[in-house]
């Protein structure tokens, strides 16, 4: 497999394996690193954790920045729907956007559901 070279934010630079996610790499600078990240800065650009390193690229990490929070607010919609698809087989997805002001997720289903605990139990 070809390496490559990423190039980190305080000028060092790293050679991984082509396509190694920049979790990895993260990971590889520190176990906090990696469990602390929420998205990755590659060619001026967010990309989620998974996104491969596959060209030289400059790389930064972003833990808490305001920048991160479309992103994080995107992936965490696609973790709703998957939780939801699993609780209750059969359940569509539909639209799911991040919005200013967090996410949301349209589902139908055949029949309703009602969870213990939500508004007017």
């Amino acid at each position: 497999m070809s390496q490559v070279t990423v190039t980190l934010p305080d000028g060092s630079s790293r050679t991984v394996p082509s396509g190694t996610p920049i979790r990895d790499i993260a990971g590889q600078i520190s176990p906090g690193l990696a469990r602390a990240a929420l998205v990755g800065v590659v060619d001026g650009r967010l990309v989620d954790l998974t996104y491969p390193s596959n060209t030289m690229q400059p790389f930064d990490r972003h833990r808490s920045q305001p920048e991160a929070l479309p992103l994080y607010r995107h992936s965490t919609a696609h973790l709703l729907a998957a939780a939801v698809t699993s609780l209750f087989p059969g359940t569509q997805c539909g639209i799911g956007p991040a919005i200013d002001d967090g996410f949301f997720y349209d589902f139908r289903r055949r029949s309703s559901v009602r969870l213990r605990g939500s508004r007017g139990d």
